[in-house]
This record gives structure tokens, sequence and C-alpha cells, in this order.
């Protein structure tokens, strides 16, 4: 699978990206692959030094983006963003 991950805002303001490929298991990837297709709460305007999450998820037969913030992002996803920051 492979992933690009832009994370914006935050206290300093200092892009991140993050993009490669990335080995999962079948049902991983599918709990990934439905976080981004569900359809996220609204974006919390009142969040101050808050965090913008870009996730773009791309297989053999899908391609899955979306945005979130600090206060939405699920908890796979946020799993997923500190396992690739770890890397």
């Amino acid at each position: 699978m492979k992933y690009k991950v832009t994370i914006e805002g935050g206290f300093t303001g200092i892009p991140k990206e993050y993009e490669g490929i990335l080995d999962l298991e079948g049902e991983k990837e599918k709990q990934l692959l439905s976080c981004l297709e569900a359809i996220p709460p609204g974006h919390n305007e009142s969040l101050r030094d808050g965090r913008l999450y870009r996730i773009k998820l791309t297989t053999a037969s899908r391609d899955c983006q979306s945005v979130f913030d600090d206060s939405n992002l699920p908890g796979e996803l946020r799993s997923f963003i500190d396992r690739i920051q770890a890397l």
C-alpha cells in the first residue's frame, strides 16, 4: 500500500510530509481504508494550534484520501501516523 501523509499547523506551523510504501495485513489495511472512506465530522475552527492531517492511501484496487484535524482523527489513523513517523 502506498501512503502520503501531510501534517500542517500545530504550534510551530512547519508542515511535515511522509510518503512511501508499507506492507499491511489484510484486515489492518481494510480498517485504514474504511476510516478514510467514512465522512469525518466538520473541522473544528476554534482548535488553536491544532494540526490538519491530509491522508492518501493507494492500493492495487482503491485510492482513498481524506482530511482530518486533531479533534476528529480516528485512533486507527493516529496509530498509523505514529508508525510511519517512527520509520
